[in-house]
């Protein structure tokens, strides 16, 4: 029968063909086909035979816990004994929880206090325990006037700038019992009408800021064992870090017999005072040792805690809020990780029955989507074409913006300032032309805006200027009468007798909780940086507005090219439809991609075992362990790598 057809195939397509067409009645499977990947066969056995070489060399030497084992703040495993460097034996501390960075917790609260201008009076007055230097950088420190580290002045929270000693002593009080009593589980804590207003809820998205990671016998916190007796009590007193500015008005305030400020001395010598964990259920010095009120931990697999709130807490602010907040602490501390090749592995490592199941509902769910594909394809591509040309100019304003982001500055903040500069400049343009008159917006290059005559009236982030014929800050006498302080225009004077000044033109708002702010020139939409930029380097931050550039030439010939090949994507749409009823026709081709998943899955596993041996293996002695002079030294600069980073991996 085959020699039959054979014959009459010539035949049938000469019937079927035009005049003159050859046609070739050999296409048919080779009959002298023999193997001609000999050499390549071989390459791939040696491979294999690499592979497992460096698999058993692993294997001797790799602990792949290392890979996935908790640990604390300064980089020591968690349950270990024997710690990088002569490390602190951990081995009775499995687990990592969290515990309260006071410095960032009370921060606010030693500002209010040392920054209202109950105390400002008369750290600034004639009467003063600081001489003239210290007032200038106390100044400075509080923002009270304008200065390099300041953009605007300080927004004190619930109770603002307060006057009178005996209110800002008891508001001070207040807030700090929400943060060391622990007698109401921290429900004044986390309660909006409370003297800590949102503080407790709105710092859960900046959890890395406010907690330490620590490692601890497991994820109860016993508050009970914040009031032992004998050897176990421990206590931890705040004060500010020895360079801080604010630490020699502080210690002057904290020593001080003077009774013009005796009640603000009462709140530093008694309200600043924490109970610490013990050392039986915390290993470290008192001040990583103080938990934070109304927050526990339940159990999270491989050894870490996850975030809870007390029971009273929970009844106070809801089940719905109880969960937000602990997802906003979670994953404000994954954001924070260091991620790494290796981290990834050990990652995996203790996930791999979830990446199985995942494989395996991957599979599914691609078969799921070919049969919706049939019914859903022309939306599905519609609906991609405009989501890349939305990503291209996302992606570009992201960049422009990074470019000029400030250092300290959020990157959501300097859009913002972007966005207005933006607005501020359009509407000027817009009253510009309907009056015919124009403003000149110079302003010395590099220059401190001492200079500038222009007619600004938004600060940086769009607060309205308030004039400057209104009355300023009573240490600022005169300021309202200094020359070229037209309107609410934005200025930078120079206060007589100061050496503060401001690093550009700013003003007074008309917001309560800021008394003045920075502002930008019409026109200028990236500001100059005074602290430096979160992007060190010219040449990275040119190459990040070239970069924003390419993004939105590229939107704009993408919108091209869809427009010019419109029918083509039609016919696309149309030929994947076809496809997709394929399959309900030739329903065994489904073993094929069946079998490339299975052998996919045991492939990755192998893989994933080996790299995890190969990965935890750091020989002794590759990172060095003597002490250096500088950070610069240690870890290296934007240039150079130090000589804890000068190897890889």
């Amino acid at each position: 029968n085959g020699k039959v057809a054979a014959a009459e195939a010539p035949a049938a397509a000469s019937a079927t063909q035009p005049a003159g067409v050859a046609t070739d009645a050999h296409i048919k499977p080779a009959e002298d086909r023999h193997c001609t990947d000999i050499f390549f066969l071989i390459l791939y056995f040696i491979g294999w035979i690499v592979f497992l070489i460096v698999t058993l060399v692993g294997v001797a030497d790799g602990i792949p816990s290392k890979l996935f084992k908790p640990r604390d703040y300064q980089g020591a495993y968690c349950g270990v004994s024997e710690n990088w460097n002569n490390g602190p034996d951990h081995s009775d501390y499995p687990s990592q929880a969290y515990t309260m960075n006071v410095s960032a917790s009370v921060d606010s609260v030693a500002k209010q206090l040392m920054c209202s201008e109950a105390t400002s009076t008369v750290l600034m007055g004639a009467s003063s325990p600081l001489n003239a230097a210290q007032q200038e950088n106390y100044a400075c420190a509080c923002c009270l006037t304008p200065c390099a580290s300041c953009v605007s002045s300080y927004d004190f929270g619930k109770g603002g700038d307060i006057t009178d000693e005996n209110v800002l002593s008891s508001t001070v009080t207040q807030k700090m019992s929400s943060l060391t009593l622990f007698t109401d589980d921290g429900v004044s804590l986390f309660n909006p009408a409370s003297a800590m207003g949102d503080f407790g809820t709105s710092i859960w998205n900046q959890a890395t800021q406010y907690f330490y990671k620590a490692c601890v016998k497991d994820c109860k916190t016993d508050y009970s064992a914040l009031t032992p007796t004998g050897a176990d009590s421990r206590d931890y007193i705040y004060k500010p870090s020895a360079d801080n500015p604010l630490r020699i008005p502080w210690d002057l305030l904290y020593k001080s017999n003077d009774a013009a400020v005796g009640k603000i001395t009462n709140v530093l010598r008694n309200e600043f005072k924490f109970k610490a964990l013990p050392k039986s259920l915390c290993p470290y010095n008192e001040a990583y040792c103080v938990p934070f009120p109304g927050v526990t931990f339940s159990k999270l697999p491989g050894d870490y805690c996850g975030f809870e709130l007390t029971g009273k807490v929970k009844d106070a602010v809801g089940e719905i809020a109880t969960s937000a907040l602990k997802s906003l602490g979670g994953e404000s501390f994954s954001n924070m990780a260091d991620e790494s090749f290796g981290t990834m592995m050990g990652d995996f490592e203790k996930s791999i029955d979830s990446f199985i199941i995942t494989a395996l509902l991957s599979f599914v769910i691609g078969l799921v989507f070919l049969i919706i594909l049939r019914f859903s394809i022309g939306f599905c591509v519609w609906m991609a074409i405009l989501l890349t040309f939305v990503l291209f100019l996302v992606g570009g304003g992201i960049a422009f913006v990074r470019s000029g982001q400030c250092e300290g500055a959020g990157l959501f903040d300097s859009g913002q300032q972007v966005a207005v500069a933006v607005t501020v400049a359009g509407s000027s343009a817009v009253k510009n032309a309907v009056s015919g008159i124009t403003h000149s917006e110079a302003m010395k290059e590099n220059g401190d805006g001492t200079d500038y005559r222009g007619v600004q009236e938004r600060t940086r982030s769009g607060r309205k200027c308030k004039a400057w014929s209104l009355a300023g800050p009573k240490y600022w006498p005169g300021l309202k009468d200094s020359a070229h302080l037209e309107e609410n225009f934005c200025r930078n004077p120079i206060i007589a007798g100061s050496t503060n000044k401001a690093p550009t033109i700013w003003c007074f708002t008309e917001d309560p909780s800021t008394k003045w702010e920075l502002c930008s020139p019409i026109g200028v939409i990236l500001p100059e940086c005074a602290n430096g930029y979160a992007v060190a380097g010219e040449s990275s931050r040119t190459a990040l507005k070239v970069f924003a550039g390419l993004m939105w030439a590229f939107a704009g010939i993408w919108i091209m090219l869809i427009v010019c090949c419109c029918t083509k994507i039609r016919l696309a749409i149309g030929l994947n439809k076809v496809a997709a009823e394929f399959l309900s026709h030739k329903p065994y081709v489904v073993l094929v991609p069946i079998t490339q998943a299975l052998m996919g899955v045991i492939w990755s596993l192998l893989w994933a075992l080996s790299a995890c041996f190969l990965l935890s293996q750091v020989p002794d002695g590759y990172v060095p362990k003597e002490a250096f002079a500088t950070y610069a030294e240690a870890y290296g600069t934007a240039d150079d790598p130090g000589k804890c980073t000068n190897s890889a991996p």
